[in-house]
């Protein structure tokens, strides 16, 4: 009985390797690439005083992993890498240089990328880059 259990094993055997190999050759065409798509998301715009419209320097951007912080012209910058679809993203601006420019209340803003247009990506998993602009102001405390 073992005897035609190994023949009926090998030709087994042999049906399922020349299938596997068949088609292994027919997909040689396609590129092996690891990983998951990305794209980065930009977010800038500048820090400004609610009350006076003045810029607002020290201040912490925070999105993601990326913290950032305002010049003395209110500009900041931060970004995050993720999947390349619509994606949130928080974004908190805390004062942080205590008194030197005034002190002003902390705010948390969601920022959203509706089916965003990314550009200079390289034609692989990289999909490029996409960005927004948005201006905050922050109230004083008193």
């Amino acid at each position: 009985m073992s005897r035609i259990r190994r023949s009926f094993l090998r030709k087994y055997n042999s049906l399922i390797a020349w299938s596997l190999s068949v088609f292994g050759i027919a997909c040689t065409n396609i590129a092996c690439e690891y990983g998951t798509p990305e794209g980065k998301f930009i977010v800038n715009g500048t820090v400004q005083s609610e009350e006076a419209s003045l810029p607002l320097d020290h201040i912490r951007v925070v999105m993601g992993r990326d913290t950032g912080f305002s010049d003395a012209a209110g500009h900041y910058q931060v970004s995050a890498f993720d999947f390349p679809t619509s994606q949130s993203f928080y974004l908190n601006f805390t004062d942080v240089d205590g008194s030197i420019n005034g002190s002003f209340h902390p705010k948390d803003t969601l920022i959203q990328f509706n089916n965003p247009e990314f550009h200079d990506g390289n034609g692989h998993w990289y999909n490029g880059e996409t960005e927004k602009k948005i201006d905050v102001r922050l109230k004083a405390k008193e």
